[in-house]
């Protein structure tokens, strides 16, 4: 089934509003949400994934919502649109140069001891 599909049959649902309600809320089919939390994922999100971001507090204005964790759309995305600007965790440690770079052969050689090369 499409989305489009999807929300023609909630529309349909109009004599009974309650069915509709929970037909897209399990289908995550919900127009304009201004609220994410435990109950009410952002699309295409695990439940750890939206914990951990609450809980490191890179998420502005996140809030404890029982035991689990709330905030606002508009923070979501904010967070997301950084997301792409944070480097991937290693990459820096790998292009790093150290500071006190040791020439070890050179160090063997002079202890008499062949080179690691």
């Amino acid at each position: 089934m499409t989305r489009a599909l999807l929300l023609e049959l909630i529309e349909a649902c109009e004599s009974c509003p309650e069915l509709a309600a929970r037909l897209a809320r399990s289908l995550g089919a919900v127009g304009d949400v201004d609220q994410y939390s435990a109950a009410n994922l952002p699309p295409r999100t695990t439940r750890r994934v939206f914990f951990s971001a609450c809980r490191r507090g890179d998420v502005h204005g996140a809030r404890r919502d029982g035991r689990g964790w709330a905030c606002g759309r508009a923070a979501w995305e904010a967070y997301r649109a950084r997301g792409a600007l944070r480097p991937v965790r290693g990459v820096a440690h790998r292009d790093a140069k150290p500071g006190n770079v040791v020439d070890l052969d050179a160090m063997l050689r002079t202890g008499g001891l062949r080179g690691t090369r």
